[in-house]
């Protein structure tokens, strides 16, 4: 399809909602945060709705459920929910039809479910404030509903609480919830950016299970390899407008905006079959290392961080989250480690950075002791090993400016120097110096985790541990960051411990790879011969489980080259069936 208009909404009789022309505007702001954007979803119909962060997919999504907020002018030409005129909806007429006719799934289950609460007691009060607990009682519609929502033992799991669940399983206690008031129309804003590829792939299929059984799905996503699971139609947001939608397939094998075109080219490669693997990964390749950018490569030269038989232990069971895990890291390598929620990268990260001692085992740091000192001799040495975290923006002072956030790690310097050290860091992230007056609620994402990044080089580190630094950031900037994380180890010789669920992003960005499963390293090796032939079944697994886009044609965005005609509608070749 060409870029359409506001005009282009899909009007058909029996649709769940129909929208058409919606604006929202925030006090303050210069430009709608949503502007003219018209969409339709049909019972038993998938439409997805992807774009970059700031693009407007959220606002529009909370828009249809009377969500956005009093600080919001919204207006639209149409917004009919199941028949019904919803343009001049009060909260007490929203409050009838949330949960009942509508209902959302947010990203992150630890935050949307009540941490005080079991699963239970949560959704026995969705279920009770919709009238839907039924003659059997309570604990009966629970249990019918994490059934529904695919929980195993739901007997068990309804008396536990979020935080004794595993990503994939809080995720699906979530589903549980919002479908407590059966709707008939679902949005799902971002369900399965945090989870590993099999647990991925098991909320996907859940998903395209409850369409099929005649539900609604607005799905909002910036993951295009997920959204080819299961989406019948694509809408594209940029900057609060639609650019451009159609048939799935269409849109993800011959797609005609530019945007849209871009968005798919920076799908990392382990996503898209027959894409060719950039030459950056790979034990074969040499890399220069410090002091000798001449060298052979990085077998000869000594490890900069080395664990050795790590064990940690936790809880009265004693569950170890670290079984004997040993890796060797040398200047300029990049390592990844991969595994699924509980599987105890974060452990292995917090350990390597001595921010938690292992009860057995030990790490080295440049050929010296680092695990086993005390922290009084670690302090003087913490320089060498630095940290970039998912959320940048939790892990500062969002009332300093950029300056003062990087001046945190260039202790001793004059105010002058310290902000000419600044612009310079941030000139070698790709930045410009004027962000430095800023604060981080002034920055976009992929900005924010620049300037952690900056401030994490300005000690002149040996290490970096990235524990799932790009995994909330969108294709194209993740592919920006994750090209900045490559040419610093390249240029300056920085070892990366790169602790993801994201197979693609590894693939991308490591030379070696440790499997990790429920504390123990279960495989290892060369990154791209581990995904190109994994030897043990919960590696397989995982690869099988990543989301693939189809085959694009020779020519994107060349109307009918490539491939012929358009595809015809529907899901993609790429959709899975349970």
């Amino acid at each position: 399809m060409s870029a359409v208009t506001e005009t282009d909404a899909r009007p058909v009789a029996g649709d769940l909602v129909r929208l058409a022309g919606l604006r929202v505007e925030f006090r303050g702001q210069a430009r709608p945060a949503v502007d003219g954007v018209s969409l339709s979803v049909a019972p038993g119909e998938c439409v997805a709705l992807v774009g970059e962060s700031g693009s407007g997919k959220s606002v529009t999504a909370r828009a249809l459920m009377g969500l956005v907020g009093a600080r919001a002018r919204v207006s639209a030409r149409e917004l009919t929910l199941a028949g019904t005129d919803a343009t001049g909806f009060g909260e007490r007429q929203w409050r009838a039809v949330r949960g009942r006719r509508i209902a959302m799934v947010f990203q992150d289950a630890l935050v949307a479910l009540d941490p005080l609460r079991t699963v239970g007691a949560e959704i026995t009060e969705a279920a009770g404030l919709h009238g839907t607990i039924g003659p059997r009682g309570p604990v009966a519609r629970v249990v019918e509903l994490l059934t529904d929502a695919g929980v195993p033992e739901p007997e068990a799991r309804r008396t536990q609480y979020p935080h004794q669940l595993s990503g994939g399983l809080r995720q699906r206690a979530l589903i549980a919830a919002a479908l407590a008031g059966d709707p008939a129309l679902l949005l799902a804003d971002e369900p399965t950016t945090a989870l590993d590829a099999i647990m991925q792939a098991q909320i996907l299929r859940l998903l395209g299970g409850l369409t099929r059984s005649g539900r609604g799905l607005l799905l909002i996503s910036h993951d295009l390899a997920a959204v080819a699971q299961l989406a019948d139609r694509i809408l594209v947001m940029r900057a609060g407008r639609i650019v451009e939608e159609g048939p799935a397939r269409q849109i993800l094998t011959d797609p005609q905006h530019p945007y849209t075109r871009m968005l798919l080219d920076a799908v990392p490669a382990a996503s898209e079959p027959g894409r060719p693997v950039p030459a950056k990964g790979g034990p074969d390749r040499p890399r220069p290392v410090p002091g000798n950018a001449s060298a052979p490569g990085r077998a000869a030269a000594e490890p900069v961080l080395e664990a050795r038989d790590l064990v940690k232990s936790y809880g009265r069971d004693g569950r170890r989250a670290l079984d004997g895990v040993s890796f060797t890291l040398r200047a300029g390598e990049a390592l990844g480690v991969v595994g699924e929620s509980g599987s105890g990268k974060t452990t292995l990260a917090r350990v390597a950075l001595g921010l938690t001692r292992p009860d057995a085992g030990e790490v080295r740091l440049n050929g010296g002791p680092w695990s086993a000192l005390p922290e009084r001799d670690r302090r003087s040495r913490r320089s060498s090993v630095q940290f970039v975290q998912q959320d940048p923006y939790a892990s500062v002072d969002p009332r300093l400016t950029v300056e003062r956030i990087i001046g945190e790690a260039l202790p001793g310097l004059r105010r002058r120097a310290r902000a000419e050290r600044g612009a310079e860091l941030l000139r070698q992230v790709g930045l410009p110096a004027d962000l430095l007056s800023r604060r981080p609620h002034q920055l976009s994402g992929g900005q924010r985790q620049r300037v952690a990044i900056a401030r994490a080089i300005a000690s002149h580190p040996a290490v970096l541990v990235c524990d799932e630094p790009v995994s909330s950031l969108d294709a194209s900037v993740q592919a920006q960051v994750l090209e900045l994380l490559d040419r610093l180890r390249h240029e300056r010789g920085i070892a990366l411990l790169f602790i993801t669920h994201d197979l693609s992003v590894v693939r991308e960005v490591t030379d070696r790879v440790l499997i990790m499963r429920r504390g123990l390293v279960v495989e290892e090796g060369g990154t791209r011969q581990v995904l190109a032939g994994p030897a043990h079944p919960y590696t397989r697994e995982l690869v099988a489980s990543i989301p693939r886009l189809p085959v694009r044609t020779e020519a994107p965005g060349a109307a009918g080259q490539g491939t012929g005609e358009p595809p015809p509608g529907g899901r993609c070749p790429a959709h899975r069936t349970p």
